[in-house]
């Protein structure tokens, strides 16, 4: 097995218990959970009704009114957090070179419980 090295130069993060990492990490430090009932849609027939729900996000300081509407919204969280990690990390976006800049997000997919992780350049 090949070992490849990794470099976390920033970190960007929007979660149930924070739009971004200070808040998250401060939400974990003081016990705060995410966990809450699900009220975005109806869990009628589902096996639970509480889960981890991203609340009060704003996507306008990510992106412009056109690409917010025509994105999912998990895909906004994932544009909003790996923006997030690039100001963490010192940078600016603006026209970057396509090597050596990417992003991991990770997420679990409700349907199957397995972790889908999604790489990708911006």
């Amino acid at each position: 097995m090949s070992r490849r090295r990794v470099v976390v130069t920033g970190l960007g993060l929007v979660s149930p218990v924070g739009n971004n990492t200070a808040d998250s990490w401060r939400s974990v430090r003081d016990g705060i959970s995410g966990i809450t009932l699900i009220d975005t849609f109806d869990t009628e027939g589902f096996a639970s009704r509480i889960g981890g729900l991203i609340k009060d996000f704003d996507v306008s300081p990510y992106l412009d009114a056109k690409h917010a509407r025509n994105s999912d919204q998990f895909m906004h969280y994932g544009v909003a957090s790996s923006k997030q990690a690039f100001e963490d990390a010192g940078r600016r976006f603006r026209k970057a070179k396509r090597i050596g800049s990417g992003s991991l997000w990770d997420r679990v997919s409700a349907d199957s419980g397995r972790s889908k992780k999604t790489t990708s350049v911006i």
